[in-house]
């Protein structure tokens, strides 16, 4: 078995980092195997909110 850490300094408030990678639209941007992302449950992002991802 195989584990990998990494580790990155970001230079922000927790806060800001926390809502940067829990926006979906940013997923694409933090997380290279993710092409798009799309909510497909419809209203306000809430428990059980399904999205389609397309990756690499």
């Amino acid at each position: 078995m195989i584990n990998l850490d990494f580790s990155a300094l970001i230079d922000r408030p927790i806060k800001d980092v926390f809502a940067f990678v829990t926006n979906p639209n940013n997923m694409s941007k933090w997380n290279s195997a993710v092409v798009s992302l799309e909510q497909v449950t419809p209203g306000a992002m809430n428990v059980g909110t399904k999205f389609k991802s397309i990756g690499e």
